[in-house]
Formats: structure tokens, sequence, C-alpha cells
């Protein structure tokens, strides 16, 4: 008799984790459906969201009259990132334009012994640097 029971039990056991594995899931729809894009025109994003991650910056550096150095003009971030460096004479002027990525505010300018500090969020820096 107890092993009548016994194999009744297991049987509703194993029935009824049969069953209720066989019941259909429903997946309630979301009102944005999600599609895989295949290429980049199929990307969708709100009207405000901005795709340019840099941003131009054009950098004048100033002459130094009669100065007859030449030194590296070295520009950096605050992390050790070196963005432009070159060979500079002091009294010739220099255009730079820069495409600074958009997590950066700062950037540090070094002339030899001379450093300077720039805010990038302007799109157009003059600087002198003695």
């Amino acid at each position: 008799m107890k092993k009548s029971l016994i194999k009744v039990t297991l049987l509703f056991i194993v029935l009824g984790s049969g069953i209720s594995s066989c019941k259909k899931m429903t997946i309630e729809k979301d009102a944005t459906s999600i599609t895989t894009a295949k290429t980049t025109l199929d990307i969708k994003a709100p009207n405000n969201f901005k795709w340019k991650t840099t941003y131009s910056l054009n950098l004048i550096i100033k002459p130094i009259l009669g100065d007859g150095r030449v030194e590296v003009l070295k520009l950096t971030f605050d992390d050790g990132v070196v963005l432009y460096q070159k060979l500079q004479k002091a009294s010739l002027s220099q255009s730079i334009l820069l495409e600074i990525p958009n997590q950066y505010s700062k950037v540090n300018i070094s002339f030899g012994s001379i450093a300077k500090v720039i805010d990038t969020k302007n799109t157009h820096v003059e600087i002198a640097l003695n």
C-alpha cells in the first residue's frame, strides 16, 4: 500500500511539472518595438540626440617678437594624452585646428618652461606664450 501511495505521489509530481512546463509563455508587447539595425541609416534616435562626439577648436598661438628660441610646443589633456606636439619657433605664429573629444574641457599648453591652461569650450582661442 505504501509503495502504491509513493508511486501515485511521484506520478502526480512528474505529471504536474510536465504540464506546467508545456504552458505557453506570453510576452507582453512593449509600446516600442525593438528591431535590429542592419545599417547606420536604420538607427533611430530622439531628435535632440547629439551624434557628434567631438568639437572643433581653432587655436592661434601668437608670436613672441624678437625671441629666437626654438622649443617644443605640446598640447595635452589632464590625463596625459598628447593632443599635439611640434618643434616651434617662438617668433612665428601658429594656427592649429583641433578636434577635441566631448569629455575634455581644457587643454594644457607647454612651450619650454612656459605652461598655460585654456578652456576648450570656445571655438576660437588666441593665446600668447609669453
